[in-house]
């Protein structure tokens, strides 16, 4: 009963979708790979090298687009992190019957992992220690969240030929609606962020163990990242609860969400706490709070 709350939780929560408008694709490209002396093509284990390369060319073609950037080149671009492949949510039943097992499935299957995202580059762009927030709908949740830019770098989602920018795009109905399930745009934005693809992974099987689920669900953990503070990775959790508002103010630090009865907790070294409890033992400041509410509530107070 409580993997089957899990479930239902996730279809109506977190499994709304994400994608964008088309243009971006590879037509009218003129370069070949031996054209390209940036960086060797296929240097990331899970990103082969055909698919980079398409991605390069084809964000060259949408940063080109509209006759902007006329003067750059295939060598002027570059991928610099790969945030994951994940299952497209156009594959997603259609009935709700069917959800839980298409997620013990379809959806886990590698062959069906045909969405890339990556963090890509303009060689010589503006980048330092000051931060730039985009603050994006998360897909389908009216729950938005924001994306910490150092650097003019673009969010890169690929799939079948086309190119979408998690940023530029994200007013688009096919962003929102079609290409990505709530939780997995949720973890892209994560690791972007700074939630690494170990330390995302250590903090689902404790979340799970925790909470007594199946392995097979940790991939449907629902987390938001709110940052790290003194070793300590802070987090909002969405969990199967009845409807319910959740409020919680700790040094006058307000946590608020509007429709579930949601969790806010920090991890560190497989170990759950409080955040009021780490508060009070003055391992987390009243600062370090404020931070985290900014990233819980995407910027904004709910009305």
């Amino acid at each position: 009963m409580k993997r089957t709350c899990f479930f239902i939780f996730a279809l109506f929560l977190s499994c709304f979708f994400l994608s964008c408008n088309s243009d971006g694709g590879t037509n009218n490209i003129q370069y070949s790979k031996d054209d390209y002396t940036l960086y060797e093509l296929g240097r990331f284990a899970e990103l082969d090298e055909d698919t980079e390369w398409q991605i390069l060319q084809a964000y060259l073609k949408k940063l080109k687009s509209g006759g902007k950037n006329a003067d750059l080149t295939i060598n002027d671009v570059y991928v610099e992190q790969y945030y994951g492949s994940y299952c497209p949510g156009y594959l997603f039943p259609e009935s709700s019957p069917d959800l839980p097992h298409f997620l013990t499935t379809d959806y886990p299957d590698p062959k069906n992992h045909t969405v890339v995202a990556v963090k890509a580059c303009v060689k010589g762009a503006d980048s330092g220690t000051g931060s730039r927030d985009v603050i994006i709908e998360t897909p389908g949740s009216g729950w938005p969240s924001v994306i910490r830019y150092y650097d003019k770098s673009s969010i890169l989602l690929w799939d079948k030929g086309r190119l979408y920018d998690m940023e530029k795009d994200a007013g688009s109905d096919y962003l929102r609606r079609v290409l990505l399930a709530g939780w997995d745009a949720r973890k892209i934005i994560n690791r972007h962020n700074g939630l690494d693809f170990e330390t995302d992974a250590m903090i689902r099987e404790d979340i799970g163990k925790f909470k007594q689920w199946s392995a097979e669900d940790y991939p449907l953990i629902n987390i938001k990242y709110l940052g790290t503070y003194n070793g300590y990775t802070a987090l909002t959790l969405l969990i199967a609860t009845l409807p319910a508002a959740y409020e919680k103010t700790i040094d006058g630090v307000r946590f608020y969400f509007p429709y579930r009865n949601i969790y806010n907790f920090a991890w560190k070294e497989g170990n759950l706490y409080e955040l009021d409890d780490l508060f009070e033992r003055g391992l987390i400041t009243h600062k370090d709070l404020v931070e985290m509410a900014y990233f819980h509530h995407a910027g904004k107070e709910y009305k």
